[in-house]
């Protein structure tokens, strides 16, 4: 079954707009040299080239005597030499880059942290095994976009809902969201060990993998996350309620996306991971479902507070219905869509290969694998903790084996796109 293509009404976006903090020209970002429209791509580039040069300059009168710059072909390179190459390396990856129609006339360098300016943040809100890592990796071929992967994974497998749990994984987050890694040190401690920290973050990794030492400082992390115009986090410790306080930001640009699975897809594939079994908010059903439900209630709460700034999407539709998709989330998150997303989708959708991890995933057979993976009597013990939010998110239930072998478990979100 094709999923329903939802269509943002113009009129809403208009209203949302106005309530966003982010439309045009970023508020407190600091003057550009020039101003130029989204269409002039190397106008644009070339205003940010300048204010990246200018930066360099600046840092280069800080060195003392004798200090000279140094290619780091050879030796360790200081932390602004890395800084620089990273520099050189955003520049390439947005030498042709048109900005989302979003920004109107605003430039790039408007986006840019470093530059005073405010980054475009979308935050992805899920859970273990929904398909996020999936989504994440489709963000992560955008240009210039700098991923905070599971940026609670030093938490355990615990889900932060209310408490002082919570309160810290708000306060890491927005820590996180302001690419602040002072005060974080036990997130450092468990990344030196944990090299799946950092790992999915190929625009941080490349200086990670051969300079370890450098992603244990929280000066250099923080500088390096501030020359990226675009941010993009996933998480799955914290559930929707929490999100809010960074949709109050107004200092910050924020999107956000509850990303949902069937809860027997989700059972399904969790267990075959070695490290859920023995953790309640992984292994039990009922807890999946209520943080299902709690989600579902929290993301319609917010949307009507914050239109145009929530939506709700099926793993299930995006599998489905991949390239439509995609092209529609990243409208909504204000991304321009490349060449280079495009040709992501073609490799990771059409062939499965890899482990339970992998993203190559034949897509139209990867999100109903669970209904000849799992037995009926699993299924409905599952279905029996779950009714309310199979009912909310447009899942259909299984009766019988039989009915199981014929059903179609995909009906329609009845979901506000705004």
């Amino acid at each position: 079954q094709q999923p329903q293509k939802q269509q943002q009404p113009q009129k809403q976006q208009q209203q949302s707009d106005q309530q966003e903090p982010h439309k045009g020209a970023a508020e407190g970002a600091k003057p550009s040299a020039a101003v130029v429209g989204p269409g002039d791509a190397n106008t644009n580039t070339t205003t940010m080239k300048s204010n990246y040069v200018m930066k360099a300059k600046n840092m280069d009168n800080k060195k003392g005597p004798g200090q000279k710059k140094k290619l780091f072909k050879k030796g360790k390179p200081s932390e602004q030499q890395l800084l620089t190459q990273q520099r050189s390396k955003i520049l390439k990856e947005l030498q042709d880059y048109k900005l989302h129609p979003f920004f109107g006339d605003s430039n790039i360098s408007s986006l840019i942290p470093e530059l005073g300016g405010r980054a475009v943040t979308n935050i992805v809100v899920t859970t273990w095994r929904s398909g996020s890592t999936f989504l994440g990796e489709i963000l992560v071929a955008h240009p210039a976009t700098y991923y905070h992967y599971e940026p609670l994974l030093d938490f355990g497998i615990k889900q932060a809902r209310t408490g002082p749990l919570a309160e810290k994984a708000v306060r890491n987050l927005d820590h996180f969201l302001r690419c602040n890694y002072t005060d974080m040190e036990h997130y450092l401690q468990y990344a030196r060990g944990h090299t799946w920290v950092m790992n999915h973050n190929m625009r941080l990794w490349w200086i990670c993998f051969t300079f370890r030492e450098m992603c244990s400082r929280p000066d250099f992390l923080s500088a390096h996350c501030k020359l990226f115009p675009f941010q993009a986090m996933k998480v799955v410790r914290v559930r929707m309620d929490l999100i809010e306080t960074f949709l109050e930001a107004q200092d910050l640009s924020v999107r956000t996306l509850l990303l949902v699975r069937d809860p027997r897809g989700t059972m399904q594939s969790r267990r075959h991971r070695d490290w859920c079994p023995s953790a309640d908010d992984c292994a039990n059903p009922q807890r999946l479902c209520e943080d299902l439900v709690s989600d579902y209630y929290a993301a319609q709460r917010l949307l009507k507070k914050y239109p145009g700034r929530v939506r709700v999407v099926r793993y299930e539709d995006l599998s489905l219905n991949t390239n439509n998709l995609t092209r529609e989330l990243f409208d909504y998150f204000r991304l321009s869509f490349v060449d280079k997303v495009d040709k992501f989708l073609e490799s990771h959708t059409s062939i499965s290969r890899g482990g339970v991890s992998s993203t190559f995933r034949d897509s139209k057979v990867a999100p109903l694998h669970w209904k000849t993976d799992l037995t009926f009597e699993e299924v409905e013990a599952i279905q029996s903790k779950c009714e309310l939010a199979l009912s909310l998110y447009g899942y259909r239930v299984a009766h019988s084996p039989q009915h199981l072998a014929q059903l179609d478990p995909i009906d329609k979100l009845d979901f506000p796109v705004s």
